[in-house]
């Protein structure tokens, strides 16, 4: 009997061994879990920014007539050396943000301030301080003086110490697209093309210094003229000399503006690019003060052919 119940024990056994291996393969070689993925932020966005100088500056025509307000000026005549203040007139400067669109395609937004400068001149307005004169004869009899004595008054204007500033500003917003050529020993030429708008700014002032003057002529006891001159922001002419305001002018515009490209770029660092070019901007409505010292005449219409140069930062 006991060696009945032995070989049935092992027949289960033997029976029971190929289920829990099959159970185990099943475990073993179950479906995988799906991989996760590291996706990268800002990939394809990069920063720039680029300082530029001005090889060759053109205004399209000159804006003459009412169309200019400096006319009505008085005549000026310069004294010592045109000061050229804060003088930024051939240099440009700019920040953006850009995207590559593939390995061939990239386009950035550009802020940009390109000609700013601020002249000024000082010398001698011919006439430029308004006033009253005030002419009195008294003659006198044996010593005497004839009352009442002759006395004429009138507007009149003498010639007033001063100065001219004249201030330019230009400002960029642009759009850019370029075109990658491909690189070549690490060197990335390209072109490329631009629209946006320009935003300019005119300001002039001209100020004189008014001085009020009494002169006495002819001779004492027989006969004398008082010539006396209060310019019209003093009291008399022995108060002090006043600041006479003969120009203030300040003039903005908005207008179309368009710009063309033309570069090189060279890898530096893993995410750095240097880059050099040549950009061409038009800005045909925009408005031109300019000053040579002795006159102010107002241009419009502006071209820039500049070199730049700046750097590129990719933010991968």
């Amino acid at each position: 009997m006991r060696i009945v119940v032995t070989s049935c024990i092992a027949a289960l056994t033997g029976f029971s061994a190929p289920t829990q291996a099959a159970d185990l393969d099943q475990i073993l070689y179950g479906s995988e879990l799906p991989v996760t993925k590291t996706v990268e932020i800002g990939s394809g966005w990069y920063l720039r920014g680029d300082l530029g100088y001005q090889v060759n500056t053109k205004y399209r025509s000159a804006a003459t007539g009412g169309a200019n307000p400096f006319l009505g000026l008085a005549p000026f005549t310069p004294s010592g050396a045109l000061n050229k203040e804060n003088d930024f007139s051939k240099m440009s400067a700019s920040i953006g943000v850009g995207y590559h669109l593939n390995d061939l395609f990239r386009m950035d937004f550009n802020l940009a301030t390109i000609g700013l400068n601020s002249n000024s001149q000082g010398g001698v307005f011919t006439g430029g301080c308004d006033g009253t004169r005030t002419v009195t004869t008294i003659n006198y009899v044996a010593g005497v003086p004839v009352l009442p004595g002759t006395t004429t008054s009138g507007a009149d204007s003498v010639d007033c110490g001063g100065g001219i500033t004249v201030k330019n500003s230009m400002y960029l917003g642009m759009l850019n697209g370029y075109v990658d050529l491909g690189t070549f020993a690490g060197f990335t030429p390209y072109v490329g093309g631009g629209l946006g708008v320009a935003y300019t700014k005119q300001t002039a002032s001209a100020t004189g210094r008014c001085s009020g003057s009494q002169v006495t002529s002819g001779v004492a006891g027989v006969s004398q003229t008082t010539n006396t001159f209060v310019c019209d922001d003093q009291t008399a002419y022995t108060a002090p000399a006043a600041d006479v305001a003969l120009l203030a002018y300040k003039e903005d515009q908005w207008s179309l503006a368009y710009a063309l490209n033309a570069g090189v770029g060279y890898q530096v660092a893993k995410n750095l690019t240097l880059d050099v070019g040549y950009q061409f901007t038009s800005a045909p409505d925009a408005m031109y003060a300019n000053f040579n010292g002795t006159n102010i005449t107002r241009h419009k219409g502006i071209n820039v052919h500049e070199v730049r140069v700046g750097l590129r930062y990719d933010l991968w």
